[in-house]
C-alpha cells in the first residue's frame, strides 16, 4: 500500500449503470415489434392487437434471469399470440430475432446522458476504468465495438459467459481486475442495483457505489450494502476523494 494518495481503479456494471434500461428495451421492443410486423402474412397489424404485443413485452421481464431465455420466452409467447388469431407467421428464425433485440437496446444512444462525461473526466484523472458484466457472447461483442468502450475501457472487461459463468460474483469480479495493466492500490466497484454488491464487502479494498438514480434505496438498509451511494456516475468523483481523505486520517493517526 502506497504512503501517498493510492492509486484507485474502478469497475462497472453495464446494464442500468451505463445503458439507461428504459430508453433502450423501449428503442429494443420498437424494432423488434416493426421487424415481426413486416415478418406477419396480413396486409395489416390492427392497433389494439400492436397494443396487446406491447403488454406481453412488458410482462413479467424479469422472471428469467438470463437475457436470452428471457427474449425467447417473449418471442415464443408473441408466436402463440399470433398463432391464436390465425396470423401466419414466416419468422427468420429466434436468433435473428435476438440479433435485432440486442443490436438496438445495446445503442450508445440509449446510455445515460452523464457516462461520456463522466468517463472523460475520470480518465483524465488518470483513472483505469474496467467493466464486469452478466451478459451473453453476442452482447459482448457488440460492446466491444463502443467507441466509448475503445477509448476508455480497452481490454479491460468480462462477459462472465465467456469465463463460463452466468452472474457476476467474485469470481467475475476478480477476473476483471486481472485484466488490469497495475494493480491499484484500492477498487471502486459501480452497480445499480442492491444485488451487484453480494460477494464485494468480503474483498479486501473494494468499495462498493450504488448508483442510486431515482432514490429507490435512500432510508433501506440491507445485507451487503455498498459502502457509497451517488446519484450518477458523475458521483464517483466525490467517492474518490472520500477514499482518498480516508487514507490521508489513517496515516496522521
Amino acid at each position: 500500500m502506497s504512503e501517498a494518495a493510492p492509486s484507485i481503479g474502478i469497475i462497472l456494471d453495464v446494464d442500468g449503470t451505463i445503458i439507461d434500461k428504459t430508453k433502450a428495451k423501449r428503442c429494443a421492443r420498437l424494432a423488434l415489434l416493426e421487424y415481426m410486423k413486416e415478418e406477419i402474412d396480413s396486409n395489416i397489424v390492427p392497433e389494439r392487437d400492436v397494443y396487446e404485443i406491447q403488454k406481453i413485452y412488458q410482462k413479467k421481464r424479469e422472471e428469467y434471469p438470463k437475457a436470452e431465455e428471457r427474449i425467447e420466452r417473449e418471442i415464443r409467447t408473441f408466436a402463440e399470440y399470433c398463432d391464436d388469431r390465425s396470423y401466419i407467421l414466416k419468422f427468420s428464425d429466434l436468433e435473428n430475432m435476438r440479433r435485432i433485440f440486442f443490436e438496438n437496446y445495446l445503442k450508445e444512444e440509449n446510455f445515460h446522458d452523464e457516462v461520456e462525461e463522466a468517463f472523460k473526466r475520470l480518465s483524465d484523472g488518470g483513472y483505469s476504468l474496467g467493466v464486469n458484466t452478466a451478459c451473453n457472447t453476442v452482447v459482448g461483442n457488440v460492446m466491444r465495438k463502443w467507441e466509448l468502450f475503445q477509448r476508455h475501457i480497452g481490454n479491460r472487461m468480462t462477459v462472465a459467459e465467456e469465463i463460463g459463468i452466468w452472474e457476476k460474483n467474485e469470481e467475475s469480479l476478480q477476473h476483471t481486475m486481472s485484466l488490469f495493466e497495475e494493480e491499484p492500490d484500492v477498487w471502486i466497484y459501480v452497480g445499480d442495483r442492491y444485488h451487484d454488491f453480494v460477494g464485494t464487502n468480503k474483498m479486501k479494498d473494494v468499495y462498493g457505489v450504488l448508483v442510486d438514480r431515482e432514490e429507490l434505496f435512500a432510508e433501506l438498509t440491507f445485507e451487503n450494502a455498498p459502502d457509497f451511494v451517488v446519484g450518477d456516475l458523475t458521483g464517483i468523483e466525490s467517492v474518490i476523494q472520500s477514499i482518498k481523505d480516508k487514507f490521508a486520517q489513517a496515516l496522521e493517526s
